[in-house]
């Protein structure tokens, strides 16, 4: 029984994360009709930075995980700011050329950071809450787990209510 929790508890957390991706994607298409297939740029950017952060900023600090989580959002938002403005604001409306050019970008953007990185994985200094596990029906279910999928939840909540009750989102639907 263990085992199911454990598989279960699995992939509804690789579920929550492939949902917050998708909400990003379906988004950007669902209000400007842009096909952006370099979306995993922004990740990695915001990824990226939010490692190199976390590996600058002093260990002991309990506010560390918080500034690298900020330095993130704020990365990923100034790479898909300029992504946006300067190769698919040109191309609205002709929707094949923003097909090509977000492809190549993001071919050309992950051959970037393998070169510069390196194709392995990074070790990231996450907060010792995140590490541990908590015991669900008799299996150790990683707290990663569930924070990611409480986290796509919030978003869950936060993206219908934002549509629902919104003037803004009023406009989106």
């Amino acid at each position: 029984m263990s085992t199911i929790v454990l598989l279960v508890a699995t992939g509804l957390g690789l579920g929550a994360l492939y949902f917050l991706i998708a909400s990003g994607l379906s988004l950007s298409y669902g209000l400007m009709r842009v096909l952006n297939f370099a979306h995993g740029i922004f990740l990695t950017v915001g990824a990226y930075a939010s490692w190199w952060l976390a590996l600058h900023l002093p260990a002991a600090a309990p506010w560390r995980f918080a500034v690298a989580l900020a330095g993130c959002l704020v990365a990923g938002a100034l790479a898909a700011g300029l992504v946006e403005v300067g190769l698919i604001r040109p191309l609205y409306r002709r929707h094949i050329e923003q097909v090509l050019v977000t492809v190549g970008l993001a071919l050309a953007f992950t051959a970037l950071v393998q070169g510069r990185f390196g194709p392995d994985p990074k070790p990231y200094p996450s907060p010792a809450w995140t590490q541990g596990v908590t015991r669900i029906a008799g299996a150790s279910v990683p707290d990663s787990r569930l924070l990611a999928i409480a986290v796509a939840i919030a978003v869950f909540a936060g993206l219908q209510g934002f549509l629902r009750f919104s003037r803004w989102g009023l406009v989106v639907r």
